[in-house]
């Protein structure tokens, strides 16, 4: 490409910070290898995961594997890219629980013929010998000595590996996918937040009670979740929203049994269904996509969430409140998002339905947007 790929910026974040994070959320440690560790160690945003010097930069990616199977502790070391844009965080805890006494747990699938993603792969310990072996003889090939291991092949449909495997080779791909990787949700109007009690349910129940003389509407609340069985991401007692997750993501649909709760106050607001949505944000599109597949087409969605954001373009962003003075002052998920805001609206202000527009195709889709803005695409 013409520079590092570890540098790589995708929608408006570090890509390797954004995998690193994904990892935190199933794995308790991260490291980074690099053969510009000093360089990685000046981002701050990286400042959170040990970044190790790769001992044999001459190496290539297996050099990097034998670094990390040298300093990390544990019997087996989960190794993936850094310029591979889609991880699936769901992949990887799958094949961990696949882990016997094969010396590499690797995904094997068909493009015309067998591709092996050893960039994507467990490898143990026990391996460091043939690979040692390997760089002296100027073998950098990483499969090139498999036959010598254990190896074990999971084989997946091309369905099942999707784009899991991609990554960016050329200024145009990287350009592609900071365009079009993000779900186009045009009936949507997602609401974020600086920090908590910021009104976020009263502005969205207000815009239900409005639109639903429209269209039915959906209403969704979305929790994202840093790492799987971990305690209450605000510091307090856990409540077992995020310790109790099972899997990558669940998906609960509102009852109206305790009113105090968002999600009941959204459906008394008149909402047709109200849900909760818990996931693992490594895991937030694949989420997501499944909850806008149940959405008949026509309706429309209420959202709270910041950083949903990451995976979705709204038909509207809008956050909810004052604007902070200083960036400091805002919640993490916030700081990311808040410059991709169509509106700043206070809730209880009478006016804030006049600050959008809903049109209506002909097929039948719906589209929400900023008034006087020209909505092009619809639901289908």
């Amino acid at each position: 490409m013409g520079f590092d790929k570890a540098f790589l910026q995708y929608q408006g974040q570090w890509l390797l910070q954004r995998n690193a994070v994904c990892l935190q959320e199933i794995f308790e440690q991260v490291v980074l290898v690099s053969d510009r560790q000093e360089k990685l160690a000046g981002i701050r945003e990286l400042s959170e995961f040990l970044i190790l010097a790769d001992e044999t930069p001459e190496g290539g990616p297996l050099g990097g594997i034998c670094t990390a199977l040298m300093k990390c502790q544990t019997p087996y070391v989960f190794v993936m890219a850094c310029d591979m844009p889609k991880i699936n965080t769901a992949l990887i805890m799958s094949m961990h629980e696949q882990l016997d006494d094969s010396q590499v747990t690797v995904c094997v699938h068909y493009e015309e013929r067998e591709r092996m993603e050893t960039l994507f792969a467990f490898y143990h310990h026990s391996c460091l010998p043939v690979f040692h072996k390997q760089l002296s003889e100027n073998q950098l090939q990483i499969r090139s000595r498999f036959a010598r291991l254990k190896v074990k092949k999971l084989l997946l449909t091309s369905q099942e590996a999707g784009d899991t495997f991609s990554n960016i080779n050329t200024p145009e791909e990287l350009a592609v996918w900071n365009g079009s990787q993000m779900l186009a949700v045009p009936q949507m109007v997602l609401i974020g937040a600086f920090g908590r009690n910021s009104g976020k349910t009263t502005l969205a129940c207000q815009l239900i009670r409005e639109w639903r003389r429209t269209a039915p509407v959906y209403a969704l609340k979305v929790i994202g979740i840093d790492k799987a069985n971990s305690g209450c991401h605000r510091g307090k007692d856990s409540c077992g929203i995020c310790s109790g997750l099972r899997g990558c993501f669940e998906l609960w649909e509102e009852t109206g049994e305790f009113p105090e709760k968002d999600t009941a106050r959204m459906l008394a607001a008149g909402a047709e269904k109200s849900f909760l949505l818990k996931s693992l944000k490594g895991s937030m599109g694949q989420a997501i996509g499944e909850f806008m597949a149940q959405v008949p087409k026509g309706t429309i969605v209420v959202a709270e969430s910041n950083s949903l954001r990451n995976y979705v373009v709204p038909g509207a962003f809008v956050f909810a409140g004052f604007v902070p003075e200083k960036e400091e002052m805002m919640k993490q998920s916030a700081r990311t998002v808040f410059r991709r805001a169509d509106l700043f609206l206070i809730p209880g202000d009478s006016h804030v339905t006049e600050a959008f527009c809903i049109q209506k195709h002909p097929g039948g889709g719906i589209a929400i947007g900023r008034e006087n803005d020209d909505r092009k695409n619809f639901d289908r």
